[in-house]
């Protein structure tokens, strides 16, 4: 009898430890992937509807991208597939609930009717003797099909290595990416040109949250690159999964409303399409600028290699500097990577 009341007392003392290590915050909670405001998903094209795509992105200049330049000539690389597309739209599993537990304000830019791709591009410039200077970015872009000039970006600063196609889960800090002139990290914005207003990431959401991820990125065979920023380089086309996770977009400049919002993006189920571009420079790829081409060899000054077209798309505080390390890495014979 007196056995069996031990027992007894040792299952409470097990049962009742289980239950305190159950509400114990300590051990931190363990929950799943909190579903996203908006999913991709794919549906067949409208008769017409990728023709006039394309038209209405090369007449809009739409896919003037921060930090890579203008590469609108090839939107029909952006949509190779003649039959479907990849679309946002908003996810039905998100809720009231869930926006008011994670304390999200609803994004009114980033909508189910923009256009969304994923993008890759790699630039070495050996013109940085004698070790060259390599921009590697790996992110998303999208932009307002009714607005060409209201556009967003999340970018991340890969490695210099040309196997490279994925980003692992970054916290979004657009202040220490541009500190890194792209090389590390993340930088995120959206821009609405005709009222001059812009939204900035710089945090302060805590990781997972604040962050861009690019799990999974497959390209096919590249082609040359006949026009646009990265003339005589190679393009190829391919699909990216990952997510964009609770980013958090803060309006520095301008008056369009709200003042804060967030990108929340899941779409690591339904790939998006994706372009890689790769630019050897100056050779094979000669960018597009005419005085670039014909110039003298021998190292570019700062007032041509300011006008190459992903150095000028660079923001306008990060441009001087980038120039000023380039002298100096030319200089000391060292590396910006």
């Amino acid at each position: 009898m007196t056995r069996r009341l031990h027992l007894a007392r040792l299952c409470a003392l097990v049962f009742a430890s289980a239950a305190a290590a159950a509400c114990d915050d300590s051990a931190g909670p363990i929950e799943a992937d909190p579903p996203a405001q908006y999913i991709t998903v794919r549906r067949a094209w409208l008769p017409g509807e990728r023709d006039s795509t394309i038209a209405r992105i090369r007449l809009g200049r739409e896919l003037v991208i921060p930090y890579i330049g203008d590469v609108s000539d090839d939107a029909d690389r952006f949509y190779p597939d003649l039959d479907s597309v990849t679309v946002v739209i908003a996810n039905p599993a998100y809720g009231v609930m869930a926006a008011n537990e994670a304390g999200l304000v609803m994004a009114p830019q980033f909508a189910g009717t923009w256009n969304i791709t994923g993008i890759d591009v790699r630039i070495v410039n050996n013109d940085v003797t004698p070790i060259a200077d390599t921009l590697h970015y790996i992110g998303v872009f999208w932009s307002n099909p009714a607005e060409s000039n209201w556009k967003g970006f999340a970018l991340g600063g890969a490695n210099s290595s040309g196997a490279t196609t994925t980003l692992p889960l970054t916290l979004v800090n657009t202040t220490a990416f541009n500190t890194a002139f792209g090389k590390s990290g993340v930088g995120a914005g959206e821009q609405r040109a005709t009222t001059n207003t812009y939204w900035e990431a710089n945090g302060p959401g805590v990781s997972p949250n604040n962050t861009l991820i690019v799990n999974s990125a497959a390209y096919g065979g590249t082609s040359v690159i006949n026009t646009g920023p990265f003339l005589g380089g190679t393009i190829a086309n391919g699909t990216m999964l990952g997510r964009m996770r609770t980013i958090d977009m803060t309006r520095l400049n301008g008056a369009t409303a709200p003042a804060t919002f967030q990108v929340d993006l899941n779409f690591s189920a339904t790939s998006i399409a994706a372009v890689r571009y790769v630019c050897i420079f100056r050779s094979p790829c000669t960018s597009n600028v005419p005085i670039i081409q014909a110039s003298r060899p021998g190292p570019l000054p700062d007032s041509l290699v300011a006008r190459l077209p992903w150095v000028a798309a660079m923001p306008w505080n990060v441009r001087p500097r980038y120039l000023a390390s380039l002298r100096a890495a030319r200089a000391s014979g060292g590396s910006l990577r």
